[in-house]
């Protein structure tokens, strides 16, 4: 039929059950709870580009980027943006100067 996906085209489902969420920053805590609970029922997820098992995965009110460590069963909450702020300055991120990009 004619239905139409909400998931953007360079978009993928991440689903982790069994995996553990660490923030990489203690400022993060705050954001585990509603990350966990989305990967272990599954979300969309953008894929970056330029790191291996990095992706952006819209929260609520932002977006959580993520470092998944397949060997340990560990997803890393690496930095958060919030939903008017996403092309700023990430909150605790590492990657301050790294150009931020959509889906």
């Amino acid at each position: 039929m004619g239905l139409s996906s909400t998931i953007e085209p360079s978009a993928i489902w991440l689903q982790f059950r069994k995996y553990k969420v660490v923030p990489l920053n203690p400022q993060l805590r705050g954001r585990i709870g509603e990350l966990e609970r989305k990967l272990r029922r599954g979300v969309p997820a953008c894929p970056d580009s330029q790191r291996r098992d990095f992706y952006d995965v819209q929260l609520t009110d932002g977006w959580a980027y993520i470092h998944v460590y397949h060997d340990a069963r560990m997803v890393y909450l690496v930095s958060y943006f919030s939903s008017t702020s996403f092309n700023s300055i990430p909150i605790g991120s590492a990657f301050e100067n790294e150009p931020r990009r959509e889906c």
